[in-house]
This record gives structure tokens, C-alpha cells and sequence, in this order.
């Protein structure tokens, strides 16, 4: 399971809108607290509050969680760090960009060390690198190459 650290990262790398906005991100889905990206059917329109955005960011990292657990293979020996990278990494991109990257497969094929320097490629968006992306994926390495072991009972 992610830790505090992951939810913090996430939390400071998105920041807190309790109001709809569109996301720069090419497509400009919009987008409400803590990145949460508004589902069809979804009513915003009079705002959140600060509690309901961290209901939403738990629900969505639980989310990314979930895709994480899903496509690497068991028993892959992650860290406390690397699930909590592994899953910023995959709320803020999406779990089909997770599924089909180098990154995974570096993972699945237990190239720890060339995995962490995938997250130095995914910097991009709309072709221009973005200092908030170099940001949060260098925060992201941090966590991969930290050491903290992950308790083998909450992984998978």
C-alpha cells in the first residue's frame, strides 16, 4: 500500500483547487482538488471542500494503487519508496501509460537501477518539458532509490 509519503508528494506536486479548472495538459480535461480528473456524470459546479478533495486524492491514489499491483509481477520486491513512486507516477499519468511504458517492463524484468532513470524521460507535456514535471519526477526517483522496505503482506 502507498504511504504518507506518496500522498504528501502527490498533494504538493498537484496542489489544492476546490473550485473546476482545465488541465494544462493537452486535452484540458478538467480537473478539481488535488488533481482529481472529473468523471462524466460528476457535478462540481459549486466547488468542493478541503475534506472532500482528500476523499477524492485517497480514492484516486487507491486507484493508481490498484494499477500498480495489477501490472507488475508478483513477486516483484519492491520498496516502501517504489510503491509510493509507482503510484504518483500512475495517478498522474494514467494507468494505460504505466501498462505500456519501459518503465514497467524495466520492473518486471527486475532492472531496478535502469528503471529509476526512466523517470527522468516523462518530463514532457505537449512536447515542452515542464519544471513541475522535472520536479515531480525527480521526487519520484527520490522515493524509488530510497530503501525503506514495504511490508510483503500489504504488496500484490
Amino acid at each position: 500500500m502507498y504511504s504518507d509519503a506518496c500522498v504528501a508528494l502527490t498533494k504538493a506536486s498537484e496542489g489544492l483547487c476546490l473550485a473546476c479548472y482545465a488541465d494544462p495538459a493537452p486535452g484540458a480535461f478538467k480537473t478539481i482538488g488535488y488533481g482529481h480528473k472529473v468523471k462524466p456524470g460528476e457535478d462540481f459546479s459549486s466547488g468542493i471542500t478541503e475534506a472532500q478533495a482528500d476523499a477524492l486524492l485517497i480514492a484516486d491514489l487507491d486507484e493508481a494503487w490498484g494499477a500498480v499491483c495489477r501490472y507488475t509481477i508478483p513477486p516483484v520486491p519492491l520498496t516502501q519508496g517504489q510503491i509510493d513512486a509507482l503510484t504518483d507516477f500512475t495517478f498522474n499519468l494514467g494507468s494505460d501509460r504505466l501498462l505500456h511504458s519501459t518503465l514497467l517492463r524495466c520492473i518486471n524484468a527486475g532492472h531496478f537501477e535502469e528503471a529509476a532513470k526512466q523517470f527522468d524521460l516523462w518530463v514532457f507535456s505537449g512536447g515542452t518539458v515542464l519544471p513541475g514535471l522535472v520536479k515531480r519526477r525527480a521526487a519520484e526517483k527520490a522515493l524509488w532509490l530510497s530503501q525503506e522496505p514495504a511490508d510483503p503482506f500489504e504488496f500484490g
